[in-house]
């Protein structure tokens, strides 16, 4: 590739620069005392580096890409490649809502509202649009090198109950309902047991009624042993030791 450039300026390189242009075998400069090359030495008159996330071009002299010179020789090609260079392999995202302004999220960090045009590398993106009173939206896009992805957005309204609570609202309902099934449970056997109590004290009324005052006290003393060995509660014996002493006296 052949780049006229008239008479540039030589280029003293560090670190991670790159010549792109140089001059030629008979090329040198002495100009400078601080920039010394000699013939031969193919000194750098355009360099370019990455810095960080971005892209620089060093030139020696304006005549690469100036108007004049740009039917010169390759000058024409050198300064789109140039360009090309510096954007980067750029995709370009546009996003719309059509409910109105919604603040957008790409891969988790806020980049602006809608309208939205923004410049990415080539990948693919999470995108979450949020809008206050609406539901919040989520979405993949995958963009392509040297491309543009627009893409078009309806929000829904928030209802009283939107679908995001529903899960919620279902769990809450079904703890109400297991607690209301276990209290319906508790007192029903509660029930059951004051019937059972009852019926067992009319069976012993009526046993202890047709019993003589010998085998009464017989029952009383072996009542009193079983509540001494604790065979039976407190509560228990005290009931059924009532009842016989009524039949005694």
């Amino acid at each position: 590739t052949k780049i006229h450039a008239g008479i540039p300026s030589s280029l003293s390189l560090t670190g991670d620069a790159i010549p792109i242009v140089m001059g030629d075998e008979d090329s040198f400069s002495g100009y400078r005392d601080t920039i010394p090359y000699d013939t031969g030495d193919y000194p750098p008159v355009a360099a370019a580096l990455e810095f960080g996330k971005g892209r620089i071009i060093f030139i020696g002299h304006d005549g690469f890409i100036g108007n004049t010179d740009l039917d010169k020789y390759d000058n024409l090609r050198f300064g789109l490649n140039m360009i090309d260079w510096l954007c980067g392999d750029i995709s370009v995202l546009q996003i719309v809502c059509s409910s109105g302004t919604a603040i957008i999220y790409i891969n988790g960090e806020v980049v602006g509202q809608t309208p939205l045009e923004v410049n990415l590398d080539p990948g693919t993106y999470e995108i979450e649009m949020i809008k206050e009173g609406y539901e919040e939206y989520r979405f993949s896009v995958e963009l392509e090198k040297d491309k543009t992805r627009s893409v078009s957005i309806q929000l829904l309204p928030l209802t009283s109950k939107s679908q995001a609570d529903l899960p919620t609202s279902i769990g809450d309902f079904l703890i109400i309902i297991c607690c209301v099934l276990i209290l319906a449970v508790i007192l029903i056997f509660f029930q059951k047991y004051r019937t059972y109590m009852s019926s067992r004290r009319s069976q012993r009324n009526r046993e202890n009624g047709k019993l003589s005052t010998r085998e009464l006290r017989k029952l009383r003393r072996k009542l009193d042993e079983d509540y001494v060995e604790d065979r039976i509660s407190r509560k228990e014996y005290l009931e059924r030791r009532s009842e016989l002493d009524s039949y005694l006296k």
